[in-house]
């Protein structure tokens, strides 16, 4: 055992201990995969913020370099949230991770959306998943703050399911 000094106070470091003073779990000899406690024990509520890995003394990308990992094998075993699953059947049926509850926004909108006066600019709208079949009314009152400040809007109608929603699950394959 080793003695520091950290806050005005001696700790007691000790090697068969982790940080929380417990004992670690028994591991059979080169376990470095997740098992099925991984998902009990919060393998999958690590948000990928990037703030453990802003603070690591050793600038180990910590979410990229194993939290992704960890969680991708986890899910080629089987391991992961029954919602993560749901999303990613989801995503593999009919190319959204959100399920449709009523009338999209494309659906609501035309091609172009015209200012209420003159052209002061034009873009071009990519709507994601979200807004098109979830948050409808956040999408057209947007429209209606542009359209208001003289912006021409094209929407873009063909597009792809957003990888992230399966992504972040581990899940390699949707």
């Amino acid at each position: 055992m080793s003695r520091s000094a950290r806050g005005g106070r001696d700790k007691v470091h000790r090697p068969d201990r982790n940080a929380a003073g417990d004992a670690p779990r028994a591991r059979s000899p080169g376990q470095r995969r997740p098992g099925p406690d991984a998902v009990r024990d919060g393998l999958f509520t690590c948000t990928t913020c990037q703030a453990c890995f802003k603070v690591c003394p050793k600038k180990i990308e910590i979410p990229g370099k194993a939290i992704e990992k960890l969680r991708a094998h986890a899910n080629r075993k089987g391991l992961t949230l029954p919602r993560h699953l749901e999303v990613a059947a989801l995503v593999r049926e009919t190319g959204r991770s959100v399920p449709r509850t009523s009338e999209s926004f494309l659906e609501k909108v035309g091609d172009v959306i015209e200012p209420a006066g003159p052209v002061r600019a034009t873009v071009g709208l990519f709507i994601g998943c979200v807004y098109n079949l979830r948050q409808q009314q956040s999408a057209l009152d947007a429209m209606e703050v542009l359209r208001r400040n003289g912006i021409r809007v094209i929407i873009r109608r063909s597009r792809s399911a957003a990888a992230h929603p399966s992504s972040a699950p581990g899940s390699s394959t949707t």
